[in-house]
This record gives structure tokens, C-alpha cells and sequence, in this order.
């Protein structure tokens, strides 16, 4: 088998694993992380966090897309310190989507978190130890 025949059997192999982690209501939970719940407007859409459509939902339902996630967070007050960098995360035990933001004080990287609920934001520190 050729390199690029065998990278896309690869690929084609990692896509029916993901669909077989596809629950009957397009929900995928990423082996990764069991708190992250990442749905899908159609279950058979399975690729990654820049397919439209993607929401985070917390256990009572309420979701938010992550393009309107995306926007909530860049005209918030954490938003406008910094690009979003990286991919964001969606924890659906909190309820939140966490948007790492290209902003650091005093060693510390900012992370926006906005409540899939309540649509605020609120900044969380990462710092080292």
C-alpha cells in the first residue's frame, strides 16, 4: 500500500470510530474527555470543533453553537484582550465553553469561560506552579 493510501485508510478507519461513538441523538463524546459532549447538527457530521453547527450543552439542555460561542466571547470584556487561541472546549458538567485568549499577566495565560446558560463570560488564570 502507498503512503497516501495508507493515510487515508487511516483517516477512513479513525472516521468510523468516531461514528460508532455517535449516540442515537448526534451527540459525540470524545474518548479524551467523558465531560465534554460536543453535538452535532446532523449525526453524521464528525469531524472537528470548525464544523458549523458544533454546540456545547449543559445537563439541562441549554446549548450554544460555537461560532455564537466565538462571538459572545470576543465582545466580552475578557475577549478584548487578546486573539482566541487554540481549540476551545466545551465542558457540559459546568456548562461551559473555555476559549484560551492570547493575553498573560504576571506569568499567567487568561482563559475565557462563557455559560452555555446564561451566555456570561468570566475570566479563569491559568498559571503555572
Amino acid at each position: 500500500m502507498k503512503a497516501p493510501d495508507a493515510a487515508k485508510a487511516g483517516l477512513q478507519n479513525a472516521l468510523q470510530a468516531i461514528q460508532k461513538g455517535i449516540e442515537a441523538v448526534g451527540t459525540v463524546k470524545p474518548a479524551a474527555t467523558n465531560s465534554a459532549t460536543v453535538q452535532q447538527k446532523s449525526a453524521g457530521t464528525t469531524t472537528g470543533p470548525a464544523v458549523s453547527g458544533i454546540k456545547c450543552a449543559n445537563a439541562s439542555g441549554q446549548s450554544i453553537t460555537l461560532e455564537d460561542a466565538k462571538v459572545a466571547v470576543k465582545n466580552s470584556d475578557c475577549g478584548k484582550h487578546g486573539d482566541l487561541k487554540g481549540n476551545p472546549v466545551c465542558n457540559s458538567t459546568a456548562g461551559t465553553w473555555k476559549f484560551n485568549v492570547n493575553y498573560e499577566a504576571d506569568g499567567c495565560s487568561m482563559v475565557c469561560v462563557l455559560n452555555v446558560a446564561t451566555k456570561v463570560t468570566d475570566i479563569e488564570w491559568n498559571c503555572p506552579q
